[in-house]
């Protein structure tokens, strides 16, 4: 981990994402679009008059949103990772320095994957909600936390092999939706 965080690329690549008003107003939308969906499944009598298959349901609607948001926020992080450095001519600058080949594309996965995982963590408070209709522990929270971050992970990767196969970023982005929606659809 020391030495990722001392990654310029990775350094340079997250720094960036982290000051764009784009990933701020995404991450923004990411978790009001999660909190309103739990404002509407919220049972109407109130949390004490629930059954606690009730909060599992009410549970697994929310984890499915809560992947489906996240595969399709996934190709804006990953997919573009490395075509942008083509876009924007300065694909060639990056073999002038003395970063080898794979420090230069862990560095973009990791800001890429860091950012994903930092939109499975801040959703963990809305999720976390849900345990009090009953029927989810947090342990049941902990193990879908992970399922999330997995796929963050596994999808991050497609999306950075799509942003090298590909030279523009729009083309990176559809390649990356039309492969997870493969991989989703076969899992």
């Amino acid at each position: 981990i020391k030495k990722m965080l001392s990654n310029p690329i990775f350094r340079r690549e997250f720094i960036s994402s982290c000051r764009s008003l784009r990933v701020k107003l995404l991450v923004f939308a990411y978790i009001l679009s999660l909190a309103f969906v739990l404002l509407a499944m919220w049972p109407g009598g109130g949390v004490l008059s629930t059954v606690s298959d009730t909060g599992k349901k009410i549970f697994e609607l929310f984890f499915s949103v809560n992947l489906s948001l996240l595969i399709l926020l996934i190709p804006s992080f990953a997919a573009t990772s490395v075509t942008s450095e083509r876009e924007n001519n300065t694909y060639s600058a990056l073999f002038t320095t003395l970063l080898t080949p794979w420090e230069i594309m862990s560095g973009k996965l990791a800001s890429a994957v860091l950012m994903l995982i930092i939109l499975v963590i801040l959703a963990i408070p809305v999720a976390s909600v849900t345990a009090l209709t009953g029927g989810v522990t947090f342990t049941f929270l902990f193990k879908i936390t992970a399922v999330l971050v997995m796929t963050a992970i596994s999808y991050g990767l497609v999306g950075l092999a799509c942003s090298t196969l590909c030279a523009r970023s729009s083309t990176s982005i559809l390649l990356n939706y039309v492969l997870i929606l493969v991989l989703a659809a076969g899992t």
